[in-house]
């Protein structure tokens, strides 16, 4: 709790410091936002809101948004018969109240005319709630061509409030339930029957190592935030192919090296992350994958996006996560934005020669002791987890990387991780670069340590292993990790 107290005083003081700049009370400010109702926004939307005036003075273009602030659902809510469930028992009861609530006149009013405002272009409806300005990837975001189906689409992202992970973190956290609702036009532009940007991702202007990078993703960065995408640093100088065709050859070679064969079933090359991506069907309304229009943009480098974030970055005094899109004709928006705290940890990680995991890739810092660990291989161990974790506290999970990805719908969520300390993700072609940058952000937030595993020594925990369905082996653990260093290892203790 005291993390994230002194997560929330921070914030508070940054914007702050931000209100006192003129522009947020100009025009810019008036054109791109409308509110509705009172009470919070969100973190979310807060924070793009606060920055609307640094995000257009360092090159993107601000893109138009509508809020419904979580004040606006109070009523609603009251007539639904929604309240905070006291487990996850009453969840899905609470959610079937949401979807089968009839909003008033007023409020239908309020949310056509919002829709109204959109130009044409089709909108995303999404969650701005507490502590969600990074994304946790516990609240769910809806796109749709049809605004006849606003007020609908608009229930979907509120009752995902209330599935068992979203209450389980409030829980833990201590953090109140309800949120606001962000309605806004999709950034992009028509190919034919599909809209969305031409390519997208998410990016950190600075990291904890020092030097900024992104992940890149064709069309709308909806699978980049589930770790499909390629890995870009800032000192690239070269061109998207040339990065891309110099890690396709011993791509598959490294991962079944360094960490097994463990149900590497995504064969998808890294070339498709980029050259494939999310569009908008007009006709359908629908959210699908299909190839991009062009890809003339992966001969060039992406310097030009990056000295963007570096001025942003400048304009705001410290680094940013960004999830951001690109269009054809040259235009750049930011869909999303979180100050981080920079990373002041020097934590020295000394090897005992009991090594079971080791990481180059990891979120937190700090050493934890775990009672055992366990491996979830594919989704069919889901539900065993969901049991385990129920019961028991302090353990170190190591997972496969498509179980938080679109393949199973990112099946692993905070109900099933709640009480792991720490958290290991084998890498598998689905995304073997970088952690699910909104996994990593939940981990993040809840203050447990996230570990991409370079390595994964086997037969160091095969002596150990219990007899039962779930792959559990109970031996005492060690994790040590240093963000700023960008180390981790998960060890056996002697």
């Amino acid at each position: 709790m005291k993390l994230i107290e002194n997560r929330r005083r921070g914030y508070a003081g940054f914007l702050g410091r931000l209100r006192d700049r003129s522009c947020l009370t100009s025009a810019l400010d008036e054109k791109n936002w409308t509110i509705a109702g009172s009470g919070s926004i969100g973190e979310k939307a807060e924070e793009l809101r606060e920055k609307t005036c640094a995000i257009a003075e360092a090159g993107f273009e601000p893109n138009p948004r509508a809020v419904l602030a979580a004040d606006f659902f109070g009523d609603f809510m009251r007539r639904s018969g929604v309240e905070e469930p006291h487990g996850p028992e009453g969840a899905g009861e609470m959610r079937k109240r949401i979807m089968e609530g009839r909003f008033s006149e007023g409020e239908r009013a309020a949310i056509r005319e919002i829709a109204g405002k959109t130009n044409g272009a089709p909108v995303a409806v999404r969650s701005s709630a507490q502590g969600d300005s990074r994304g946790t990837g516990i609240y769910l975001s809806v796109f749709c061509a049809d605004k006849d189906d606003l007020e609908h689409h608009v229930k979907q992202v509120l009752q995902s409030g209330y599935s068992e992970s979203a209450i389980a973190m409030r829980k833990d956290l201590g953090l109140e339930s309800g949120m606001a609702v962000m309605i806004e036009p999709v950034f992009g532009q028509r190919f034919g029957a599909h809209y969305g940007p031409l390519y997208g991702g998410l990016a950190y202007t600075s990291s904890s190592s020092g030097e900024g990078y992104m992940i890149l993703g064709g069309g709308i960065p909806v699978g980049v935030v589930q770790g499909q995408g390629l890995r870009i640093t800032e000192g690239h100088r070269g061109s998207v192919i040339d990065l891309v065709m110099g890690i396709l050859d011993d791509l598959e070679f490294r991962l079944h090296e360094r960490c097994g064969d463990i149900n590497i079933q995504n064969s998808r090359h890294v070339h498709d992350w980029i050259s494939q991506g999310a569009f908008i069907d007009m006709e359908s309304g629908r959210l699908g994958r299909r190839d991009l229009p062009r890809t003339d943009f992966m001969a060039e480098g992406m310097g030009w996006i990056f000295r963007r974030l570096k001025k942003l970055e400048e304009l705001l005094g410290r680094p940013q996560y960004v999830e951001w899109a690109a269009t054809g004709d040259g235009r750049l928006g930011i869909v999303q934005i979180s100050g981080l705290d920079p990373k002041t940890d020097f934590y020295e990680l000394a090897e005992s020669g009991r090594a079971v995991v080791r990481s180059s890739i990891v979120v937190g810092s700090g050493k934890v002791e775990c009672g055992e660990a366990l491996v979830i291989r594919d989704e069919k161990d889901i539900a065993l987890l969901d049991q385990y974790n129920r019961t028991h506290k302090g353990y170190a999970l190591i997972f496969g990387g498509s179980l938080i990805s679109a393949r199973y719908g990112a099946a692993l969520g905070y109900g099933q991780v709640s009480n792991a300390s720490v958290l290991v993700e084998i890498p598998e072609l689905m995304h073997s670069q970088s952690c699910a940058a909104h996994f990593g952000g939940l981990a993040d937030f809840t203050g447990k340590i996230l570990m991409v595993a370079e390595s994964i020594n086997w037969d160091a925990l095969a002596a150990h292993r219990a007899a039962g369905p779930l792959e559990r082996y109970p031996v005492r653990l060690t994790a040590s990790a240093s963000e700023r260093a960008q180390k981790g290892i998960l060890e056996i203790q002697s």
